[in-house]
C-alpha cells in the first residue's frame, strides 16, 4: 500500500468540521484513557503531556509499521525507548523530521507528496 496523508488512515477516528476543528478519538490512542484528558472545571485530571505523547506514540507506530517503500518521502518519524540502569527511569523520544516548503515559520507546509 502506498503511503497515505489521508489523517483517517493514521487515526481511524478522526473528525473535522470543515471550518476550524478537529478530533482525536481517545479509542486511537494508545495509553490514554478519560482522566487523562479530562478539563472539568472543579477537579481537572487531564494532562497535557499524557495527550502529547499518545498523539506521537500513535504517529510514531503508525509510520514504524509500515514497508519502506510505503513510507512517505517528505517526513519521517522515529521512536526510541530507554531505561537509566541506576535509577530506573525510562524515556521514551519521538522525533519527526519534515521536510518545509519555506524558511521555517508559521506559514511554512509540509512538502507535498505527489
Amino acid at each position: 500500500m502506498a503511503y497515505s496523508k489521508t489523517p483517517t488512515d493514521w487515526f481511524p477516528n478522526y473528525t473535522e468540521d470543515g471550518v476550524d476543528q478537529f478530533t482525536f478519538d481517545i479509542a486511537d490512542m494508545p495509553d490514554l484513557d478519560v482522566d487523562k484528558i479530562d478539563i472539568g472545571e472543579a477537579t481537572p485530571t487531564g494532562d497535557i503531556a499524557e495527550i502529547l505523547r499518545s498523539i506521537l506514540k500513535k504517529a510514531a507506530a503508525v509510520y514504524a509499521g509500515q514497508a519502506t517503500a510505503d513510507k512517505p518521502e517528505q517526513w519521517s518519524g522515529l521512536a526510541s525507548f530507554s531505561e537509566n540502569i541506576a535509577t530506573g527511569i525510562k524515556s521514551e523520544t519521538y522525533t519527526f523530521r519534515f521536510n518545509t516548503s519555506e524558511d521555517a515559520g508559521a506559514t511554512s507546509s509540509v512538502v507535498d507528496e505527489s
